[in-house]
């Protein structure tokens, strides 16, 4: 039996980690092949060599950059849809969500099917991609 876990471990082609929030839920699941080497929390950065920034240099120069030359039109265009409620500028936020689009949305989702299987543990039907949160609970519950 310990000869054929340990060729298993050395035939073994990759592997599957994952990134951990505080409270146990991933942020990042992954696949490697090789030892993990960075073990930094992220977020420190890379500095670039010298010779790196000037080549950058060089091939920016002449080049007008993406939010020079705006029409008075366009920037205020950009900065109507831009601007939510608190007047924090943002890309993603348009406002609140009116009656009639949350109508629209609820239609859209009417009549899709979802895929579902049974969980492992205590048998409840699930939906697949929420399983993996719905093990965890169990895994909580155990520890």
């Amino acid at each position: 039996m310990l000869e054929k876990t340990k060729d298993m471990l050395e035939n073994r082609k990759y592997y599957v980690y994952e990134w951990l929030r505080t409270d146990a839920s991933p942020y990042y699941v992954g696949k490697g092949t090789g030892i993990l080497r960075n073990k930094t929390d992220g977020g420190e950065g890379y500095k670039k060599s010298e010779a790196t920034r000037r080549k950058l240099s060089m091939a920016a120069k002449g080049k007008t950059p993406w939010n020079k030359g705006l029409t008075a039109k366009t920037s205020k265009s950009v900065a109507k849809y831009t601007k939510t409620k608190t007047g924090v500028r943002t890309t993603w936020y348009k406002g609140p969500v009116s009656e009639e689009a949350k109508k629209r949305m609820s239609e859209g989702q009417k009549g899709k099917v979802y895929p579902t299987r049974p969980c492992e543990i205590c048998g409840i039907q699930m939906k697949v991609n929420a399983m993996a949160s719905h093990l965890r609970i169990h895994q909580k519950r155990k520890d």
